[in-house]
């Protein structure tokens, strides 16, 4: 019980922050480009941003297998 509200949520956090974090950066680094067409190529950009966001939904979709295992609806053959 007490692993489930401690470091357990502290590992979700950390592998949600990370991506999300990424995933930020490269939109901001996206816009600016926009900004001046002569920057960065916004094709990395994108590619960094799209690897971002599928970490945290790969994220979400553990979370919810795990609850569904916890609750008894999900059952692995």
């Amino acid at each position: 019980d007490l692993y489930l509200r401690t470091e357990l949520l502290e590992r979700i956090a950390h592998e949600l922050r990370g991506p999300a974090g990424v995933t930020l950066g490269a939109l901001d680094e996206i816009e600016r480009a926009l900004n001046n067409p002569d920057g960065a190529d916004s094709h990395a950009l994108l590619v960094m941003a799209r690897r971002g966001a599928k970490r945290i939904l790969r994220t979400a979709d553990r979370l919810t297998r795990t609850a569904q295992l916890e609750a008894g609806a999900l059952h692995l053959m």
